[in-house]
């Protein structure tokens, strides 16, 4: 609510709500706070890119650890059988079950690398859900700001064409 609203009679009022906005886009406040709505909207619409491509990111990688995982807890369950394989050979180097084990370790490491790129993409969601509130909530602050500035405009023209303001 303006401050001259409560100076104006019900008429001007009226009047002033039936004013169309094209007639006061022009003006520099208006046009100053367009600028500054279009800033955010792009911003709005940047982060909300930059989100999508992130989420696109993040499936893989989930879905890689999920097949690692998989993948370590076959090699690991194999363990004993590659042992006895290597003892129906004669090889006292347990060649197969020591392959089998630097397997696993591989995998594991590998598990480890996707769980800390996990953090990583989740760390950026953060970061990239901060980006899109501020630049939604700049939006929305200079949006209010312009709607409440051009009723402003508005409650004067209509007061001046009253010869009341």
């Amino acid at each position: 609510m303006h401050q001259i609203e409560n100076e104006l009679p019900a008429e001007v009022i009226e009047a002033a709500h039936q004013l169309p906005d094209d007639g006061f886009l022009d003006h520099p406040a208006i046009a100053a706070l367009q600028a500054v709505m279009d800033q955010a909207s792009e911003a709005t619409y940047q982060s909300q890119v930059s989100w999508e491509l992130h989420s696109l990111r993040v499936g893989p990688v989930a879905h890689r650890l999920e097949t690692l995982q998989a993948a370590e807890e076959e090699v690991r369950s194999g363990f004993r059988g590659l042992a006895a394989a290597d003892l129906v050979r004669g090889d006292l180097e347990f060649t197969a079950a020591t392959d089998g084990r630097a397997r696993c370790q591989y995998l594991t490491w590998q598990i480890e690398a996707a769980q800390d790129a996990l953090q990583v993409l989740e760390a950026e969601a953060e970061s990239l859900e901060r980006e899109f509130e501020a630049a939604s909530d700049a939006y929305e602050r200079a949006h209010a700001q312009l709607r409440h500035a051009l009723w402003g405009l508005k409650l004067e023209a209509a007061g001046r064409a009253r010869g009341m303001v």
